[in-house]
């Protein structure tokens, strides 16, 4: 059985010969280093600018993630198109474990602050009137 590091070795080896891959994060529990029997393993992923099948080459690495890691439980998230709060999370909880492109890692990284600090307001209203909803009983209507 592989240990976590030489499962990461293989995923970096992996990533290599994915040409659409510009850089590659670990996150969630794989990257905490919190692992359990029901744990999957969560991937985001820049593809280059001109790949214009990003669902097909999200399903190609899901494939290959699965046999890498020998589980079912695989989640890929494309930062190209993903949310402001997805996006985020991935920086804050994860690491980049593959970088194709240094300029495309940083303005990924700056992208995803800025819109995440853009939307920041939006997502206190919008909390805001959930708690009143939730306060009113109306919610769950």
């Amino acid at each position: 059985m592989l240990t976590p590091e030489q499962r990461i070795r293989q995923l970096k080896a992996y990533l290599v010969n994915q040409r659409f891959v510009q850089v590659a994060y670990l996150f969630g529990s794989v990257a905490k280093g919190s692992t359990g029997p029901l744990s999957d393993v969560d991937v985001a992923v820049l593809f280059n600018s001109e790949s214009a099948q990003w669902y097909e080459h999200r399903l190609k690495l899901m494939e290959g993630l699965t046999w890498i890691f020998g589980i079912p439980k695989v989640d890929v998230v494309v930062l190209n198109n993903a949310e402001p709060v997805i996006s985020h999370r991935v920086l804050i909880e994860g690491y980049p474990i593959f970088i194709r492109d240094e300029t495309a890692r940083v303005r990924l990284e700056n992208k995803t602050l800025n819109n995440y600090l853009d939307t920041a307001f939006l997502r206190s209203v919008q909390r805001a009137s959930i708690k009143e909803q939730v306060k009113e009983g109306g919610y769950f209507d």
